[in-house]
């Protein structure tokens, strides 16, 4: 790691010491020992198999009513030192956002030749779940540890009502989590099990309802929230951008199921698309809420077509990795006509995208499967939709079943009414709650830092000098 001066430049390397790594034998031999996979013929083959796993997105049966309104969920995570005399104080913000968009006011031909902003506006609601953690160095109390306060710091944020379709209806995280994990969309669970302590390690399982208990061995509480197992994510020094990160993704995720219950429980559900910004995911310790997720969806989808009614579009839409740089290679080499839809099986997920072993793709993190569509006017798009008729995503690992997917029709049909030139591959709703959830980076920074100087009682400090440009800007 380099040194920093005064201004914040970092100590810089001298220009020739990499000449001993390319001349040492032994690095070089262990390149060559490295497999880079034949590529030669990569257009010749991608194209043999690309063939076969095309369908134009149009020659799917289309299961759903028109689609009015939108639902985006998005998150934004953000770390800041907190005491200028001890860097390593550092403390955690999080907004999620939920963009709540009228598609009908957002997509309506203007009245003249120009769009009234002003509609534009009126047509988006955002609502911001805002949030603060202890993630170095500061606690609750003397002698806490870390994971011990990020537990207590998330207990406590999950035990918030302010979620929910009406007013006196409102719904905290831990409710979601009750209904989630063991529960259905209408009855929560009474209790979650806890594999074992996380203070001391006795094993389970330890029965936790809403309120928390004392571990039977150390007398340190359990807390229902524990079954996430996100404290693993917790580094006892230094900074916790990670655990702030999977915190962030299960909270999106449990949004995101929370609001498409609440709209399932009215007709105005069929007529609403369903958006997560970032494919159908949980990563880390918490997981295991990927096979939660993908029975509650199931469940919300069983319950509303015993009505009659038929289940919109819902989605994820991953905006960057491997698999999108893919999707765009397919768009450039010509092999992905607009209107063009791409199933994914395991064996050509394996073979192009992500080499690895024969275990299913996503088995353990995704409850959606994975596809490749390029819109009709040429955005391309790396989707991420569930599995509604049972069983689960990896049942699909050997060749899609369309027909198990019954929201995918009109899951590539929004796509291709929301699309956006404000940005590359871009849909309306996910730029606006992206737009509500997003925090700013160099001022935003210092913002947050001095908010959190003054709350702990801390004198602000002001922003350290920036280097001098030349020339000036």
């Amino acid at each position: 790691m380099p040194y920093n001066d005064e201004y914040g430049r970092s100590e810089r390397a001298d220009r020739l010491n990499h000449r001993g790594l390319v001349a040492d034998p032994a690095v070089t031999a262990a390149l060559r020992n490295m497999n880079l996979p034949d590529r030669a013929n990569a257009r010749h083959e991608i194209e043999n198999d690309i063939v076969a796993l095309c369908t134009p997105g149009s020659d799917l049966p289309l299961l759903s009513r028109p689609t009015n309104r939108a639902v985006a969920v998005d998150g934004s995570p953000a770390e800041v030192e907190v005491l200028p005399d001890f860097p390593a104080a550092r403390v955690g913000y999080l907004q999620v956002a939920v963009a709540h968009v009228d598609l009908r006011r957002m997509l309506a031909p203007p009245a003249d030749r120009f769009v009234d902003p002003r509609e534009i506006g009126r047509a988006a609601v955002g609502y911001v779940l805002k949030n603060v953690i202890p993630t170095s160095v500061i606690n609750y109390r003397d002698g806490q540890d870390q994971q011990s306060a990020f537990r207590e710091a998330v207990d406590a944020i999950f035990r918030v009502p302010r979620m929910g379709d009406r007013e006196d209806d409102l719904a905290s995280l831990l409710d979601v989590l009750f209904h989630v994990w063991t529960g259905t969309p209408d009855v929560p669970a009474t209790s979650l099990s806890v594999s074992k302590c996380p203070s001391c390690g006795l094993a389970g399982p330890h029965m936790v309802g809403v309120t928390a208990i004392s571990c039977p061995g150390c007398k340190e509480r359990i807390y229902p929230i524990d079954v996430l197992q996100l404290h693993i994510e917790v580094a006892p020094e230094g900074s916790n951008v990670m655990a702030l990160g999977r915190l962030m993704s299960v909270v999106e995720v449990l949004v995101f199921l929370w609001f498409i219950r609440c709209f399932a429980r009215g007709t105005e559900y069929q007529h609403t698309a369903f958006v997560l910004d970032g494919p159908m995911l949980v990563s880390g310790a918490a997981a295991d809420l990927k096979r939660h997720a993908e029975r509650f969806l199931q469940a919300v989808h069983a319950s509303v077509s015993t009505r009659g009614w038929l289940s919109p579009p819902i989605l994820g839409l991953q905006k960057t990795g491997v698999l999108v740089d893919h999707a765009r290679q397919l768009a450039s080499l010509g092999l992905l006509p607009p209107g063009t839809l791409v199933c994914l099986p395991d064996g050509y997920l394996r073979r192009w995208v992500v080499p690895g072993p024969a275990s299913p793709y996503g088995k353990d993190t995704d409850f959606g499967r994975r596809f490749i569509y390029r819109t009709r006017d040429g955005r391309v798009h790396v989707l991420s939709v569930p599995r509604l008729t049972g069983g689960t995503v990896t049942d699909d690992r050997g060749g899609v079943n369309l027909a198990a997917y019954p929201t995918l029709r009109s899951s590539l049909g929004f796509l291709d009414a929301v699309g956006t030139r404000l940005y590359q591959d871009a849909v309306i709703p996910v730029a606006l709650a992206h737009n509500y959830a997003s925090l700013p980076v160099g001022i935003g920074s210092e913002v947050l830092r001095t908010h959190a100087q003054v709350a702990l009682g801390v004198r602000p400090t002001a922003m350290p000098p920036q280097p001098t440009r030349w020339p000036p800007r």
